[in-house]
């Protein structure tokens, strides 16, 4: 079957428009569409009935049939009501198929009154698109030139937003220059027309922004021979595996844009018709693919820039935009690819990327912070909450400070050298941690964070954007799938002098806090374990005093 178009123009009009269209009528008034004799379907086996087979919808997207019949013409003024009590007044759609034959060969121009969204195709070609909410609005075809004795499938597909509904389906023959409602006579309906088809799943359901072209495979149920995969309401080549299969092969082109594409099938008339949409994502490209900034390299291959770049926005030395770049960067947990915040288990899952040991992902979930957000950790600890009391900055060790079983504990204690030294009661598994610090930046002056005695190999990051106010953030991970030994293990150093020289005992120290980094403890898994933090007294002769429970 062909059809050959030597030129299509579409032209609409409402009232207050009449000039333009004159313009535009003018212009087009030599060209003409011919639909030759091949394209011409017969009619099925099993008979016709007269006028159009309609399928009723209770939303405009055609994926909630209410009702079928056969209406003999498309002449609808509904105002404020409903076509049927099935269907409520507002955002329901129609379409309706069928055959038309025309009674003399000539140039036809179909014409559709509508109130809100229509679109008309003759032969799978569309003829009349003005698919979008308005007033009541005139469309005209560019002049078609049909023969008679002939029949020829046709679709009208229609929406109601809110208020009033119009659809009225019209023609100007040849000879003839005012539309009028095309008479039953003119249409008609096989009885056994093709079924609509349903989808029920499509894979992948995300791909990357300029990943390449990739074939589509959808499943679902009532897939004809000539069936076409959609995407976006445009046809793509389309291969019918079994009636409950289809690929369909996407080209680069369209995915040149970020965004939500949606696909559907369409059966070949008669009847026939679009089946229920089910998403698509075109994201920015994969989850921990953040460098370089702002796009990732996007070529599916997560390194150990990425992973460094991660560790960077999890202290907060660097903040990830709004939109993709966040997307990308907040990857934890990877089953819901991530969950509005990044922290310490999105550096950790970026490791896991590193080293192969999941899977790379096309990116997906939140692209913007979500305050709401709250993680359980994932192991077990009932260390009560309360104040911190500061710790005073002269000669302690760790020795004594962790009694064997201790739950996990990250602990502050000051050395002789005017630092002060930040350790764990490990469990074993420990692979990242944050934490923020309070201090008095009248008295004192930070000076540097680097990796403890046990933690040598760690990456650390210090986040200095609040140092002004007394507020640093430490963030601090070890390569992926490394482990903190068991046991009392100093992991980081941070190092203060003071405005005046030395620093009195009686001086105001440091207190934890959770800003800019989050006070956290993350697994090699990217899990969040329970932990507590603590400050001790000025003793450091005996175990902490006073804890705080990890809260996310």
């Amino acid at each position: 079957m062909s059809t050959v178009f030597q030129h299509r123009i579409i032209t609409s009009f409402s009232k207050g428009f009449a000039a333009r269209f004159a313009a535009i009528l003018l212009a087009a008034i030599a060209t003409t569409i011919s639909i030759s004799d091949s394209i011409r379907r017969s009619a099925s086996a099993g008979g016709l009935a007269a006028g159009l087979r309609g399928e009723y919808f209770d939303n405009e997207d055609f994926s909630n049939l209410k009702l079928t019949r056969t209406d003999a013409t498309v002449d609808f003024n509904l105002s404020f009501g409903t076509p049927d009590p099935l269907i409520n007044s507002d955002t329901f759609s129609i379409r309706w198929t069928g055959q038309i034959a025309v009674p003399s060969a000539g140039s036809y121009r179909f014409v559709t009154r509508s109130d809100d969204g229509v679109r008309l195709w003759l032969e799978d070609q569309l003829v009349i698109d003005n698919f979008t909410p308005h007033p009541e609005t005139e469309d005209r075809s560019a002049p078609i030139t049909l023969n008679s004795g002939q029949s020829y499938n046709l679709r009208l597909e229609y929406f109601e937003r809110t208020a009033i509904a119009v659809i009225r389906l019209m023609w100007i023959r040849p000879e003839q220059t005012n539309p009028e409602i095309i008479p039953s006579t003119a249409l008609s309906t096989p009885t056994n027309a093709n079924p609509a088809p349903t989808l029920t799943s499509i894979s992948p359901t995300a791909v990357a922004a300029n990943s390449g072209a990739f074939t589509l495979t959808v499943q679902g149920s009532n897939f004809l021979p000539g069936v076409v995969v959609q995407w976006n309401n445009a046809p793509r080549p389309t291969t019918l595996v079994n009636n409950g299969q289809l690929t369909a092969s996407i080209p680069a082109s369209d995915l040149q844009s970020m965004g939500v594409v949606n696909i559907n099938a369409v059966n070949p008339l008669p009847g026939g018709g679009t089946s229920n949409r089910l998403p698509l994502t075109v994201t920015g490209g994969y989850e921990a693919d953040v460098a370089p900034r702002p796009n990732g390299s996007n070529n599916g291959l997560i390194t150990i820039t990425d992973w460094t770049q991660l560790g960077r926005f999890s202290s907060g030395r660097d903040i990830a935009s709004n939109g993709s770049e966040f997307q990308r960067a907040d990857c934890a947990p990877r089953s819901t690819l991530g969950d509005g915040r990044i922290t310490m288990t999105d550096w950790v899952q970026a490791g896991r990327y590193v080293a192969a040991l999941d899977p790379v992902t096309v990116a997906g979930g939140p692209t913007s912070p979500n305050t709401n957000a709250v993680s359980e950790p994932s192991d077990d600890s009932n260390n009560e909450s309360t104040s911190n009391p500061p710790v005073n900055l002269f000669g302690a060790s760790m020795k004594g400070l962790f009694e064997p079983g201790d739950s996990r504990v990250v602990y502050a204690f000051a050395r002789p050298d005017n630092s002060v030294a930040v350790a764990c009661s490990s469990q074993g598994n420990e692979n990242a941690f944050g934490f923020s610090v309070n201090f008095d930046p009248r008295q004192w002056r930070f000076v540097s964070a680097a990796s403890g005695a046990d933690a040598r190999d760690a990456a650390i990051f210090v986040s200095d954007r609040q140092i002004a106010n007394g507020r640093i953030g430490v963030a601090m991970a070890l390569p992926p799938n490394r482990q903190l030994p068991a046991g009392a293990r100093q992991i980081a150093v941070l190092t203060f002098r003071s405005r005046s020289g030395n620093i009195p005992p009686s001086s105001p120290a440091i207190e934890f806090t959770d800003s800019p980094v989050a006070r956290e403890v993350v697994d090699v898994n990217a899990k969040r374990l329970r932990a507590s933090f603590a400050i001790g007294d000025s003793a450091f002769g005996h175990r902490a005093l006073a804890f705080r429970k990890l809260s996310n």
